[in-house]
């Protein structure tokens, strides 16, 4: 199932299912109006438009009867910079990780099935599972090592460790 993002008085909510943004349609918590975000998706769009329409988004709030005491619907307004839900924090896929390039590269290098490279760039979660998993058999290791070679690898907010 698609995870939908909504942007409700300018706050990034989610992630929620079809069913459940049906639901708040349904009562008056979201209008066809508030603007949505999911995988794939190149920027913010209003969830009434055919993008979303066509995961079935609207079809059954449409056929709902409306609550007695409607909750006042929420006029979220549209944040154009925002282009994911890691972007959202004003973090760009292209800026420069202050994490260096060369102890990176050594670290997943040398002792890379520990995950002490995940460590130091700050992903504490996935350097704990590297560590119970021996780097995921050593193949999770070594697509850090491409990873960090080709200068795609990222740090904890999401910006580029690269020479």
């Amino acid at each position: 199932m698609s995870k939908i993002y909504l942007n409700i008085n300018n706050e990034q909510t989610g992630p929620f299912e079809v069913d459940q943004v049906n639901q708040m349609l349904a009562q008056g918590q979201a209008t066809p109006e508030t603007t949505g975000w999911m995988e794939g998706m190149q920027g913010w769009e209003a969830i009434g438009s055919s993008t979303f329409s066509a995961l079935g988004v609207g079809a059954s709030a449409q056929q709902t009867v409306a609550p007695s005491n409607p909750v006042a619907p929420n006029q979220a307004k549209p944040v154009p910079q925002a282009q994911s839900p890691a972007q959202a924090a004003n973090v760009s896929g292209d800026e420069k990780s202050p994490k260096g390039f060369v102890p990176t590269l050594l670290l997943c290098l040398l002792i890379g099935t520990l995950g002490i490279h995940r460590f130091y760039v700050g992903k504490i979660g996935t350097g704990i599972a590297m560590i119970f998993t021996c780097g995921g058999l050593g193949i999770w290791s070594l697509i850090d090592l491409i990873m960090i070679a080709m200068g795609k690898f990222t740090d904890a907010e999401g910006r580029i460790i690269k020479n």
